[in-house]
């Protein structure tokens, strides 16, 4: 694009004589045609991005080291006893045994199943649990200065602060994993996904979308597909823009359901569909380990970027079904147009 003069636009600001001294002609010039790499890092650095896994690893692992500096004295608990508070005994087995010394590794995913499990704040968690596991969750809240205030809607964390949730999204894989080893409970349940019961009982051979998948033997379609992380391990670019969106976009509303369904304070969609897609954008896992991920639980094929015709199967059934949900939406045709083509709102 050209340079821009704007020459009576200038002149009626230079009207005023605090203005004209202030905004040059030459200051005026620069503000009407910015360079083009200058608003790229302005863009980088404000628009919102849900929150830098890079960040929140890095406070967890000043944390924790913060935190050992501070308490050299071991705390040991044993997981297989919770039925006397985790307490350590002279039969404990090594493998079993929880530290507050213990490898970050280890940390993680403790933190993440309990997360998974629970799905709530680590106060609410401890306040419900029993003694010795409240102990290990206190000790983890110190370790790693785990945010637990309850915020107003809309309100956001600072860009450092640790709550399970934020935990669990720095390696999504991990919690991917573990719903496709069927390592915790599915808030949704598998088998009220459309198209699943479908697939087990080898009714899965039907057109879907622009051509017919052929799945002639009974199939199980990967637990991962219960998982709210899945989306962020989700392949930005496909072949033939392939994708199961759909599949996340029910699980994401269906999960919404079941959380809110004492106090009826449903997400709007404009609303999920932000988080969806902050989830689905987020940087904590590129593009190759994503689709090394997405084809280890078959839901995508390891020799190309594009689905499983299982996958696909399932897709079609849950883009189905959504076009009944939250009909009475004004964002459910934006909802629609995410199923059916993984095209997601700017």
């Amino acid at each position: 694009m050209e340079s821009l003069t704007l020459s009576s636009a200038l002149a009626y600001y230079h009207e005023d004589e605090d203005i004209k001294a202030e905004l040059t002609k030459a200051e005026f010039n620069l503000l009407v045609n910015p360079e083009l790499d200058y608003l790229k890092l302005l863009r980088s650095a404000l628009e919102f991005q849900g929150f830098d896994p890079k960040v929140i690893l890095r406070q967890l692992v000043r944390n924790r080291k913060a935190y050992m500096e501070a308490n050299p004295t071991r705390q040991e608990w044993d997981l297989n006893n919770a039925g006397d508070d985790f307490k350590v005994h002279d039969g404990s087995e090594l493998g079993n045994i929880i530290t507050n010394q213990q490898s970050l590794a280890k940390d993680l995913e403790f933190l993440i199943m309990m997360f998974l499990l629970r799905n709530n704040h680590i106060s609410k968690i401890i306040k419900k649990s029993i003694s010795g596991l409240s102990d290990i969750l206190e000790m983890f809240k110190q370790k790693y200065e785990i945010n637990d205030e309850t915020r107003a809607s809309g309100t956001q964390l600072g860009s450092r602060d640790i709550t399970l949730p934020r935990i669990a999204g720095v390696l999504p894989s991990v919690a991917v994993r573990m719903f496709h080893m069927r390592a915790v409970k599915e808030t949704v349940p598998y088998h009220s996904i459309p198209g699943v019961v479908e697939l087990l009982e080898g009714r899965g051979a039907e057109a879907t979308g622009s051509r017919t998948v052929k799945v002639i033997t009974t199939s199980e379609l990967s637990h991962a597909i219960c998982c709210p992380f899945l989306p962020s391990l989700h392949p930005k670019k496909t072949e033939k823009a392939g994708h199961i969106h759909a599949i996340m976009l029910f699980v994401a509303i269906r999960l919404d359901d079941i959380i809110q369904k004492k106090e009826k304070n449903f997400t709007p969609l404009d609303e999920l569909l932000n988080y969806y897609k902050a989830g689905f954008e987020s940087a904590a896992t590129p593009e190759a380990s994503r689709l090394e991920v997405m084809s280890k639980v078959k839901l995508f094929y390891q020799t190309k970027i594009y689905p499983t015709d299982e996958a696909l199967f399932v897709n079609t059934k849950c883009c189905e079904a959504l076009e009944t949900m939250r009909v009475e939406d004004p964002s459910h045709s934006l909802l629609m147009v995410a199923a059916r083509t993984g095209s997601l709102p700017n």
